[in-house]
């Protein structure tokens, strides 16, 4: 799924305001070691799964899928101003909610936000979101038809901006 990580890079950058005060946003890290200590909390960005449906239509050559996407986020207090636990909180379901990532076919929806522990000094949170994708099936060069699924985004034009060029064919509006 290649266009994973630009989809996660898409959330993080959209979180920007948050880094105020010390806390860290970043996707999760590839080894644990590299994840560092934050000063005054952290929101890390996973992209938990991807649940596909059925094509739409006979040899369609498209489908619908669903990116699932969790924050970690890692406070040390609930209550104090810009970095406290239910500013930080709102201000990722401000910046997230209804907001199209590079990759996503529609807006990001809120599935959940709830308060996970308490550990050593910190308050831990899991913010999921999900947000549509749209598959489209492509063939290999020598014509043997595989299941490679691209994510692309279509803007309001219905241009393509991300993935395989794909010409269909003009059709007469009545």
């Amino acid at each position: 799924m290649r266009f994973i990580p630009t989809l996660e890079q898409s959330i993080v950058d959209r979180l920007a305001p948050i880094r105020r005060g010390g806390i860290l946003v970043r996707a999760l890290p590839d080894q644990p070691s590299e994840k560092g200590e934050p000063v005054n909390g952290e929101v890390l960005v996973k992209l938990a799964r991807t649940v596909g449906q059925p094509p739409s239509g006979l040899g369609a050559g498209r489908a619908n899928a669903e990116v699932e996407c969790n924050l970690f986020v890692r406070l040390r207090n609930l209550r104090n101003g810009e970095t406290g636990a239910w500013e930080v909180l709102g201000a990722i379901t401000d910046h997230l909610v209804g907001f199209v990532p590079t990759g996503g076919a529609s807006k990001l929806w809120l599935r959940t936000s709830e308060m996970v522990a308490f550990e050593h000094g910190w308050w831990i949170f899991e913010v999921q979101l999900a947000v549509p994708v749209l598959m489209l099936e492509t063939t290999d060069t020598e014509g043997l038809t595989e299941a490679i699924f691209t994510a692309f985004q279509i803007e309001g034009t219905g241009n393509l901006v991300e993935g395989p060029t794909v010409d269909y064919p003009e059709t007469e509006t009545p």
